[in-house]
């Protein structure tokens, strides 16, 4: 039934069927409707990231990249379109130093603070990690 329909229950009334709610974006969002969500378990950080506009290819010769990297979001402040921050995800490792990026930077940054598993905005949100993070907030007894 519409709300304000005359007799109409509403959620948390006796008698309705909805008695209550699980809030599992709190699991992974940065505060209650913030927009940025936690896209691996752990974030890290190095200050000498590197990019060429037009490409995808971050260096970081203290980043350390390995295959675990490999789905895990990034924030690169400068890279994006006029100079806004690129937030992607990680396509590929090339090597310890160097990734491929799922897009390409519009500009090209060098000593970037780059952000590997950082908060970023909505869009990512729908992985794994983020998966993870949520069901743990979720008491399955409760739903039997």
């Amino acid at each position: 039934m519409a709300v304000g329909t005359p007799g109409a229950l509403l959620a948390g009334q006796a008698g309705h069927p909805l008695t209550g709610h699980v809030e599992v974006a709190d699991a992974v969002e940065n505060t209650r409707n913030g927009g940025l969500y936690a896209v691996s378990a752990s974030a890290r950080t190095f200050s000498d990231g590197a990019i060429s506009g037009g490409t995808a290819n971050l260096t970081s010769a203290t980043a350390n990249f390995t295959s675990a990297d490999v789905g895990v979001g990034v924030f690169v402040p400068g890279a994006g379109a006029a100079g806004a921050a690129l937030t992607t995800t990680i396509k590929s490792v090339t090597n310890s130093t160097t990734v491929v990026l799922a897009v390409n930077a519009s500009t090209g940054v060098s000593g970037a603070a780059v952000k590997l598993g950082a908060l970023v905005s909505d869009g990512l949100h729908l992985n794994t990690a983020g998966h993870i993070r949520a069901a743990v907030v979720i008491d399955a007894f409760e739903f039997q």
